[in-house]
Protein backbone atom coordinates (compact mmCIF):
# COMPACT_ATOMS: atom_id res chain seq x y z
CA UNK A 1 0.00 0.00 0.00
CA UNK A 2 1.61 3.19 -1.30
CA UNK A 3 0.37 5.98 1.49
CA UNK A 4 0.65 9.64 1.26
CA UNK A 5 2.92 10.58 3.62
CA UNK A 6 5.71 8.90 5.61
CA UNK A 7 7.32 10.75 8.66
CA UNK A 8 10.52 9.00 9.03
CA UNK A 9 12.40 8.54 12.43
CA UNK A 10 10.98 10.81 14.70
CA UNK A 11 10.56 10.51 18.06
CA UNK A 12 7.01 9.22 19.01
CA UNK A 13 5.07 10.24 21.76
CA UNK A 14 3.67 6.40 23.48
CA UNK A 15 0.94 8.01 25.64
CA UNK A 16 0.03 5.09 27.71
CA UNK A 17 3.96 3.93 28.59
CA UNK A 18 5.21 7.94 28.64
CA UNK A 19 8.05 7.20 26.85
CA UNK A 20 9.57 8.59 23.13
CA UNK A 21 10.46 5.58 20.60
CA UNK A 22 11.76 5.96 17.24
CA UNK A 23 9.85 5.21 14.21
CA UNK A 24 8.33 5.87 11.31
CA UNK A 25 4.76 7.59 10.50
CA UNK A 26 2.79 6.19 7.42
CA UNK A 27 -0.58 8.24 6.88
CA UNK A 28 -3.01 7.91 4.49
CA UNK A 29 -6.19 10.25 3.62
CA UNK A 30 -5.62 11.79 6.86
CA UNK A 31 -4.96 9.38 8.85
CA UNK A 32 -2.32 7.27 10.27
CA UNK A 33 -2.28 4.00 9.10
CA UNK A 34 0.89 2.22 10.87
CA UNK A 35 4.10 3.39 12.45
CA UNK A 36 5.85 1.71 10.20
CA UNK A 37 7.95 2.83 6.68
CA UNK A 38 5.97 2.63 3.84
CA UNK A 39 6.28 3.69 0.08
CA UNK A 40 5.22 7.20 0.04
CA UNK A 41 4.15 10.17 -2.38
CA UNK A 42 6.01 12.32 -0.06
CA UNK A 43 8.57 11.54 2.64
CA UNK A 44 10.06 13.78 5.24
CA UNK A 45 13.21 13.31 7.54
CA UNK A 46 11.80 13.29 11.17
CA UNK A 47 14.59 12.33 12.89
CA UNK A 48 15.17 16.14 14.64
CA UNK A 49 11.08 16.25 15.02
CA UNK A 50 8.76 15.17 17.95
CA UNK A 51 5.65 13.49 17.13
CA UNK A 52 3.43 13.65 19.54
CA UNK A 53 -0.59 13.70 19.72
CA UNK A 54 -2.58 16.88 19.26
CA UNK A 55 -3.71 17.93 22.56
CA UNK A 56 -7.66 18.84 23.21
CA UNK A 57 -9.17 21.64 25.23
CA UNK A 58 -12.29 19.88 26.89
CA UNK A 59 -13.99 22.81 28.01
CA UNK A 60 -12.98 26.49 26.63
CA UNK A 61 -15.40 29.71 26.25
CA UNK A 62 -13.44 30.59 23.36
CA UNK A 63 -14.99 33.80 23.59
CA UNK A 64 -13.64 35.11 26.40
CA UNK A 65 -10.09 35.07 24.47
CA UNK A 66 -11.31 38.55 22.94
CA UNK A 67 -10.16 36.76 19.68
CA UNK A 68 -12.16 35.58 16.93
CA UNK A 69 -12.26 31.98 15.86
CA UNK A 70 -9.67 32.33 13.23
CA UNK A 71 -7.22 34.35 15.88
CA UNK A 72 -7.57 32.06 18.19
CA UNK A 73 -6.53 29.32 16.03
CA UNK A 74 -3.61 31.06 15.09
CA UNK A 75 -2.45 31.30 18.36
CA UNK A 76 -3.26 27.75 19.95
CA UNK A 77 -2.26 25.21 16.94
CA UNK A 78 1.27 26.21 16.82
CA UNK A 79 1.33 25.52 20.47
CA UNK A 80 -0.06 21.76 20.15
CA UNK A 81 -4.00 22.26 20.30
CA UNK A 82 -5.48 20.95 17.62
CA UNK A 83 -9.19 20.13 18.82
CA UNK A 84 -11.80 22.76 21.37
CA UNK A 85 -14.71 21.99 22.89
CA UNK A 86 -16.26 24.92 23.40
CA UNK A 87 -19.39 26.33 25.34
CA UNK A 88 -19.84 29.88 23.52
CA UNK A 89 -22.85 30.74 26.45
CA UNK A 90 -21.23 34.39 26.56
CA UNK A 91 -21.58 34.83 22.97
CA UNK A 92 -25.92 33.45 23.70
CA UNK A 93 -25.96 35.62 26.17
CA UNK A 94 -25.49 38.96 24.14
CA UNK A 95 -26.74 37.20 20.79
CA UNK A 96 -28.84 34.77 21.22
CA UNK A 97 -29.26 31.45 19.30
CA UNK A 98 -28.60 33.67 16.03
CA UNK A 99 -25.01 34.35 17.63
CA UNK A 100 -24.45 30.56 18.51
CA UNK A 101 -24.86 29.81 14.54
CA UNK A 102 -22.27 32.61 13.23
CA UNK A 103 -19.37 31.31 15.93
CA UNK A 104 -20.10 28.11 14.26
CA UNK A 105 -19.72 29.67 11.27
CA UNK A 106 -16.79 31.25 11.99
CA UNK A 107 -15.10 27.95 12.47
CA UNK A 108 -15.94 26.35 9.48
CA UNK A 109 -12.22 26.02 7.44
CA UNK A 110 -9.92 26.16 10.18
CA UNK A 111 -6.96 24.65 10.86
CA UNK A 112 -8.31 24.05 14.59
CA UNK A 113 -11.13 21.44 15.26
CA UNK A 114 -13.94 23.14 17.21
CA UNK A 115 -16.75 20.45 19.01
CA UNK A 116 -19.70 22.45 20.39
CA UNK A 117 -21.43 22.33 23.92
CA UNK A 118 -24.90 23.99 23.74
CA UNK A 119 -25.35 26.59 25.99
CA UNK A 120 -27.70 25.38 28.84
CA UNK A 121 -28.08 28.26 31.35
CA UNK A 122 -29.06 31.81 29.02
CA UNK A 123 -29.41 34.30 31.29
CA UNK A 124 -27.31 31.86 33.66
CA UNK A 125 -30.29 32.26 36.74
CA UNK A 126 -33.38 33.43 36.66
CA UNK A 127 -32.60 36.47 37.90
CA UNK A 128 -29.69 37.44 34.97
CA UNK A 129 -30.13 40.14 32.98
CA UNK A 130 -28.85 38.87 29.74
CA UNK A 131 -29.31 40.12 26.07
CA UNK A 132 -31.43 36.55 24.65
CA UNK A 133 -32.61 33.81 26.83
CA UNK A 134 -32.73 30.31 25.34
CA UNK A 135 -35.06 27.57 26.54
CA UNK A 136 -35.58 23.83 25.96
CA UNK A 137 -36.70 24.35 22.24
CA UNK A 138 -33.45 26.50 21.55
CA UNK A 139 -31.74 24.06 23.66
CA UNK A 140 -33.19 21.18 21.49
CA UNK A 141 -32.26 22.73 18.46
CA UNK A 142 -28.45 23.26 18.76
CA UNK A 143 -28.05 19.71 20.08
CA UNK A 144 -29.31 18.83 16.41
CA UNK A 145 -26.47 20.72 14.56
CA UNK A 146 -23.20 18.66 13.81
CA UNK A 147 -20.59 18.90 15.49
CA UNK A 148 -22.80 19.41 18.71
CA UNK A 149 -21.77 16.83 21.43
CA UNK A 150 -24.05 17.27 24.15
CA UNK A 151 -25.08 20.25 26.51
CA UNK A 152 -22.93 22.88 28.11
CA UNK A 153 -22.29 23.45 31.50
CA UNK A 154 -25.40 23.52 34.27
CA UNK A 155 -25.11 26.37 36.07
CA UNK A 156 -28.17 26.60 37.44
CA UNK A 157 -27.79 24.42 40.54
CA UNK A 158 -30.88 25.74 42.12
CA UNK A 159 -33.03 25.05 39.27
CA UNK A 160 -31.27 21.28 39.48
CA UNK A 161 -32.03 20.99 42.79
CA UNK A 162 -35.42 22.41 43.15
CA UNK A 163 -36.66 20.79 40.18
CA UNK A 164 -37.29 23.76 37.85
CA UNK A 165 -39.71 22.41 34.45
CA UNK A 166 -37.34 24.23 32.10
CA UNK A 167 -34.10 23.18 33.62
CA UNK A 168 -35.11 19.45 33.79
CA UNK A 169 -36.42 19.52 30.19
CA UNK A 170 -32.64 20.74 29.15
CA UNK A 171 -31.10 17.92 31.15
CA UNK A 172 -33.89 15.25 29.41
CA UNK A 173 -33.12 16.45 25.99
CA UNK A 174 -29.06 15.73 26.49
CA UNK A 175 -29.52 12.51 27.85
CA UNK A 176 -26.77 10.07 27.02
CA UNK A 177 -24.73 12.48 25.87
CA UNK A 178 -22.08 14.29 27.56
CA UNK A 179 -23.92 17.00 30.23
CA UNK A 180 -21.03 19.58 31.55
CA UNK A 181 -21.37 20.58 35.45
CA UNK A 182 -20.57 24.04 37.07
CA UNK A 183 -21.23 23.50 41.07
CA UNK A 184 -19.25 25.25 43.22
CA UNK A 185 -19.11 24.34 47.09
CA UNK A 186 -21.69 21.54 45.95
CA UNK A 187 -20.93 18.75 48.84
CA UNK A 188 -22.94 16.07 50.10
CA UNK A 189 -26.59 15.07 49.66
CA UNK A 190 -26.91 18.12 47.49
CA UNK A 191 -24.19 17.08 45.37
CA UNK A 192 -25.73 13.52 44.83
CA UNK A 193 -29.02 15.00 43.67
CA UNK A 194 -26.87 17.30 41.02
CA UNK A 195 -25.07 13.93 39.34
CA UNK A 196 -28.10 12.05 39.26
CA UNK A 197 -29.76 14.79 37.04
CA UNK A 198 -26.65 14.12 34.61
CA UNK A 199 -23.91 15.96 34.61
CA UNK A 200 -20.68 14.49 35.00
CA UNK A 201 -17.88 16.77 34.82
CA UNK A 202 -16.93 19.95 37.22
CA UNK A 203 -14.06 22.26 36.92
CA UNK A 204 -15.37 24.77 40.01
CA UNK A 205 -13.82 23.05 43.14
CA UNK A 206 -12.40 25.37 45.37
CA UNK A 207 -10.47 23.11 47.66
CA UNK A 208 -9.29 19.98 47.94
CA UNK A 209 -11.62 18.19 49.93
CA UNK A 210 -14.25 19.34 47.90
CA UNK A 211 -12.45 18.15 44.98
CA UNK A 212 -11.64 14.56 45.98
CA UNK A 213 -15.73 14.64 46.98
CA UNK A 214 -16.40 15.05 43.40
CA UNK A 215 -14.08 12.37 42.37
CA UNK A 216 -14.77 9.91 44.48
CA UNK A 217 -18.49 10.11 42.80
CA UNK A 218 -16.99 10.04 39.46
CA UNK A 219 -17.93 14.02 38.93
CA UNK A 220 -14.36 13.96 36.18
CA UNK A 221 -12.24 16.32 35.29
CA UNK A 222 -11.58 18.27 38.24
CA UNK A 223 -9.46 21.83 38.36
CA UNK A 224 -8.61 23.22 41.62
CA UNK A 225 -6.72 26.64 40.57
CA UNK A 226 -6.62 27.24 44.74
CA UNK A 227 -4.01 24.24 45.60
CA UNK A 228 -1.46 25.10 42.60
CA UNK A 229 0.57 22.38 40.75
CA UNK A 230 4.29 23.48 40.58
CA UNK A 231 4.08 22.41 37.00
CA UNK A 232 1.00 23.01 35.50
CA UNK A 233 -0.73 25.54 37.62
CA UNK A 234 -3.58 23.14 38.18
CA UNK A 235 -4.20 20.06 40.52
CA UNK A 236 -6.36 17.60 38.11
CA UNK A 237 -8.30 15.17 40.02
CA UNK A 238 -9.93 12.02 38.87
CA UNK A 239 -11.01 9.00 39.76
CA UNK A 240 -7.25 6.50 39.98
CA UNK A 241 -9.28 4.22 37.20
CA UNK A 242 -9.43 6.87 34.98
CA UNK A 243 -5.49 8.12 35.39
CA UNK A 244 -2.24 7.05 33.01
CA UNK A 245 0.43 8.75 34.90
CA UNK A 246 2.99 10.41 32.32
CA UNK A 247 6.56 11.57 33.09
CA UNK A 248 7.80 13.04 30.31
CA UNK A 249 11.30 14.79 30.40
CA UNK A 250 11.67 17.50 27.65
CA UNK A 251 15.19 17.05 26.14
CA UNK A 252 16.95 18.64 23.11
CA UNK A 253 16.61 16.33 19.84
CA UNK A 254 20.21 15.05 18.84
Amino acid sequence: MTVDLCLRGGRVLDVFSGTFRRLDVSIAAGRIVSLTQRAARETIDARRLWIVPGLVDAHVHLESSHLSPAQFARAVVPRGTTTVIADPHEVANVCGLAGVRAFLAATRGLPLRVFLMAPSCVPAAPFGTAAARLGPSEVAEMLSWEGTLGLGEMMNVPGVLQNDPDVLAKLRLAAGRPIDGHAPGLRGDDLADYLVAGPRTDHEATTFAEAEEKAGKKFFNIYVPSVPNPTTGFFILVPKSEVIMLDIGIKEAM
